[in-house]
């Protein structure tokens, strides 16, 4: 018999050991990121232990929110920066289709919710698919690290090889290290890049001084890289545990671009990561930008399922009016800095 078992004030440190002792557990299950998420986020959290037949074998870790008065479940839900959650089991455990049905009746009896999402790559698609569970598509490209440095350098294009060796012979010299300085430098770069698609960042500033704040010891690279008179040039932030590192963010100047600093960026969070033994780099997301450096492409699914119709649907309209807002954000930023540069193009 599959029960899961909702938990009241587990302390960080408990919850944590807990997660480990799986041994699948990720910085998205850990409570330093829920507190992140409890920040910037609304609703409560909600934790879980999954039993079976009165043993422990997992756990589950979300957040719960009112919309209209309706309670949805998100472990993460869309616009949250967080990736993989969902449930985790014990050692190398599969998922059954009675511990995914377990899962189910919890989320919509005891937990009273009418819509739930997961994205996470353990949870077998096709069971989720017999329990009703439709899927969005996340692709993005996982890069082995097991491989040696050199192996590694090799399989990059020969664009991406050039612009690292370019940099380096530039001077560009790579930091880690996350301050105020850092976040001002990340989120003005940000709003750049998002401005030159005419858009507005997904997130504001506040979230950056979140991330900051709860994940600084929590495993979490802020990098940068500067120029030798001292300009930051481009910025990455990375979190990582010991199955994976995520890209979570990664911006620069485009009057920088030429120095070619995000390609140096990358190359040297790589050799980090393998100093830190970590096995894979996820890159948080697709983009042919990102296929130079010859990771595999993967796609993971994003599950949802909504006890009324209607709702499915309306989580459709709802993202498709989120990045509506974005663009149209993103058209009057841009239209507002036109008004403010000179004759000469510069602001």
């Amino acid at each position: 018999m599959i029960e899961f078992e909702t938990l009241e004030d587990v302390a960080p440190g408990t919850w944590d050991a807990w997660i480990a002792a799986t041994g699948r557990g990720r910085i998205y299950h850990s409570s330093a990121w829920m507190a992140f998420l409890h920040e910037t986020q609304p609703g409560r959290p909600v934790w879980a232990r999954v039993h079976e037949n009165g043993r422990p074998i997992g756990f589950f870790a979300g957040r719960v929110l009112r919309k209209y008065g309706l309670r949805i479940l998100g472990s993460p839900l869309p616009g949250w920066t967080t990736h993989y959650m969902g449930p985790i089991l014990e050692g190398d455990r599969p998922f059954s289709l009675d511990i995914l049905r377990g899962l189910d009746d919890w989320v919509f009896r005891s937990l009273r919710c009418v819509h739930f999402e997961t994205l996470s790559p353990d949870v077998p698609v096709g069971l989720m698919e017999s329990l009703g569970y439709k899927t969005h598509a996340f692709h993005s490209f996982l890069l082995d690290l097991r491989q040696d440095e050199t192996s590694l350098f090799r399989k990059f294009n020969k664009g991406c090889k050039w612009s690292i060796h370019k940099a380096q012979r530039e001077g560009l010299t790579f930091e880690e290290g996350g301050d105020e300085e850092f976040i001002q430098d990340y989120y003005a770069q940000l709003v750049e890049v998002f401005a030159r698609q005419r858009l507005a960042p997904t997130y504001p500033r506040s979230r950056v001084e979140a991330l900051l704040r709860h994940l600084r010891k929590e495993r979490v690279l802020f990098t940068r890289i500067r120029h030798p008179d001292g300009r930051c040039l481009a910025t990455g932030i990375v979190p990582y545990d010991s199955r994976s590192a995520y890209l979570w963010g990664a911006a620069s100047w485009r009057n920088g671009q030429k120095h070619c600093p995000n390609e140096l960026l990358q190359w040297h969070l790589m050799r980090r990561l393998r100093e830190l033994q970590i096995p894979f780099y996820d890159f948080g997301g697709g983009g042919e930008y990102k296929a130079k450096y010859r990771g595999a492409r993967i796609c993971v699914a994003w599950f949802y399922k909504s006890r009324y119709k209607p709702l499915a649907k309306a989580r459709d309209l709802y993202q498709s009016a989120f990045y509506a807002r974005q663009r149209l954000k993103g058209w009057f930023n841009t239209a507002g800095a036109s008004g403010a540069i000179g004759k000469d193009g510069r602001t």
